[in-house]
């Protein structure tokens, strides 16, 4: 099969029904956060400080989207404003109040469930295989693309912790 990493120039324009996101190639700072392609080149996404502009979160898409729906099963932010955490460069993210929820309930539920070694999948299911790298194109399939894992949510947490907020880029 395809690696995702060969496959970063022919992303996934489609998260979901309706919902479309800009993805950006570009080198990493946290690739070694999930990146599965040579030289740390990954699709990414990148979280902006609301009030200092920086880069605080920087990881690739296949986790990012896994990250999204386990935010989303957490249930402590509206529907409406998890779905546009996978819309990209459209003044989207959360506030200071809201990642200060999210950085709570991913440390007090999320994390003490996820053993070492698992990948939490864009479903909620846990498995303890490798990801492989492998780009699944059937769209029957693709849901296999996305999962995070324990060290890339304790990271987003840390993340949600000390930042004043974000917007997706």
């Amino acid at each position: 099969g395809v690696m995702k990493s060969e496959a970063s120039d022919r992303a996934l324009q489609r998260t979901g029904p309706g919902v479309a996101v800009a993805i950006v190639g570009h080198v990493s700072r946290f690739a070694e956060l999930g990146a599965s392609g040579k030289g740390g080149r990954a699709v990414g996404v990148s979280l902006f400080d609301r009030k200092t502009d920086d880069i605080v979160f920087d990881v690739n898409f296949w986790h990012y989207r896994a990250i999204v729906e386990a935010v989303r099963s957490l249930r402590v932010l509206p529907e409406a404003t998890v779905d546009a955490l996978h819309k990209s460069w459209q003044e989207t993210g959360l506030t200071s109040d809201e990642v200060r929820l999210v950085a709570a309930a991913i440390r007090s539920r999320l994390l003490p469930t996820l053993a070492e070694g698992e990948r939490l999948l864009l479903d909620g299911r846990r498995t303890t295989e490798p990801d492989d790298g492998t780009f699944y194109r059937d769209p029957a399939d693709q849901h296999k693309n996305y999962s995070t894992d324990r060290r890339v949510l304790e990271e987003f947490a840390r993340c949600c912790e000390t930042c004043n907020g974000f917007s997706v880029c």
